[in-house]
């Protein structure tokens, strides 16, 4: 009796979390359809409806902060960015928050802001973008295999893989077609599928990668014919009386300040150039 309702308590918990994810799927779906039809707003309220708890949080939160942009809203983008970039959930990610966070600062004209996005890319990014080009051209790099029989021994647990989800193409995870061939333990499977989810993600580093160099060349330039700059940009926040303001540091990581980034911007004349 005892070994029958454990099974039905797994299949219990399989088909919530079954549904759990279609639920979310059909939010994230509905949401991007309704940016396509530049419903922006509309577009919003079905992305909140993701929480922080959801394993696709981190990428819902990546579209968001787009949203934001073509709602005009800087200062929100701006701070969607910052976590999305931060070493502490950078490996969790794709490249494209560092586009994301670059191109708000040229907007804001903050190009000592977009050189340092720049230096972070290099930094936090080379190694993922190796790792990924290798997958896609070789079917697997130095680790992804360790990473799969692990992964294939308990799917539910992939926080256990830890830092080396850097090296693996973004939520491999969450994919139905990963899912089935964990389930059938065919490792062939797996990597052949890995592959698939790598040559795109590696394709799409490469349209990143470019835009990143337009950006850095169109920082350049406006230093260079920039007639205006307000040295006092990002130093002060409108904060209630309990609220409290810490200095933003790269070095010094509170976990619990992550996705709670505020950011109070300022305008500048607008330039014209290539629309990125």
């Amino acid at each position: 009796m005892k070994t029958l309702i454990t099974s039905l308590l797994l299949i219990l918990f399989s088909v919530s979390a079954l549904a759990k994810g279609s639920s979310e799927q059909q939010t994230l779906s509905k949401a991007r359809k309704l940016f396509v039809q530049k419903n922006f707003k509309e577009a919003l309220v079905e992305y909140d409806k993701i929480t922080t708890q959801s394993d696709r949080y981190l990428m819902v939160l990546e579209e968001k902060a787009w949203t934001y942009i073509h709602l005009d809203q800087m200062n929100k983008a701006l701070a969607a960015s910052r976590t999305l970039t931060s070493p502490a959930l950078s490996g969790l990610t794709t490249t494209e928050p560092f586009l994301l966070r670059a191109l708000v600062q040229l907007k804001l004209c903050d190009y000592l802001g977009v050189f340092q996005t720049l230096k972070d890319f290099r930094t936090q990014k080379r190694e993922q973008v190796v790792a990924i080009q290798e997958i896609a051209q070789k079917q697997r790099n130095s680790i992804s295999r360790q990473i799969l029989e692990q992964w294939m021994k308990d799917t539910a647990n992939w926080k256990s893989l830890g830092p080396n989800l850097a090296k693996m193409p973004q939520l491999f995870y969450t994919d139905s077609l990963m899912l089935a061939a964990a389930k059938a333990k065919s490792l062939l499977r797996l990597e052949k599928r890995l592959q698939q989810l790598a040559v795109v993600e590696n394709n799409e580093n490469h349209r990143i990668l470019q835009k990143l160099n337009l950006i850095e060349v169109e920082g350049v330039q406006r230093v260079h014919i920039a007639t205006q700059f307000n040295n006092k940009q990002g130093e002060t926040l409108d904060k209630s009386a309990d609220d409290l303001v810490f200095k933003d540091s790269k070095d010094d990581i509170w976990l619990d300040e992550l996705d709670s980034y505020q950011a109070t911007v300022d305008r500048c004349e607008k330039k014209s150039g290539r629309t990125m």
